[in-house]
């Protein structure tokens, strides 16, 4: 298969995996407390062990997620304590070409905003913004390795979990 002809498979797998035109990610929506995430994922995602409570966002649910030859493990980051609100969704890639999970987000997203350079051995990042979501591309030059972070643009603006079900 040719790589323009993987590069847009891809971006179609990509379009049909994604955030979606309301943003949040794949069957997540900004707010959700760990439990929700979970039973929203039909059982794909589980309890992580937490991160340190000093953390500004913690690790409490993680999944594997495959798009085409490109594979992550999702790490879903939630607000601290009381509220456990869901902040940001953090995809670390561990196989398959940084390079073309590049492509297929350009594909799909258009033209990035350039957040540093291209010369080996230092990171290179992407920006991207859709609707009241940025979508960060952080990778290293000539490593095999990405993260694709999903987060929304105004998180003050996050419904916060009362405990009871309602949400403020």
């Amino acid at each position: 298969m040719s790589k323009s002809r993987f590069v847009i498979m891809l971006a179609l797998a990509l379009s049909f995996c994604t955030a979606s035109a309301s943003a949040d990610w794949q069957f997540t929506h900004w707010g959700m407390t760990p439990e929700q995430v979970i039973s929203a994922s039909k059982g794909a995602a589980s309890r992580a062990k937490p991160t340190t409570p000093d953390t500004v966002l913690r690790r409490l649910v993680t999944m594997s997620y495959a798009s085409g030859r490109l594979k992550f493990n999702v790490d879903f980051l939630f607000s601290g304590k009381p509220e456990n609100v869901l902040l940001a969704v953090r995809l670390n890639q561990y196989l398959g070409s940084p390079r073309d999970l590049l492509d297929a987000l350009t594909q799909k997203y258009g033209s990035p905003k350039v957040g540093s350079g291209d010369e080996p051995g230092f990171f290179v990042e992407r920006y991207w913004t859709r609707n009241s979501d940025d979508i960060i591309f952080t990778g290293m030059v000539g490593k095999p390795h990405a993260t694709l972070t999903y987060e929304p643009r105004d998180p003050a603006r996050i419904p916060k979990d009362t405990g009871n079900g309602s949400k403020l």
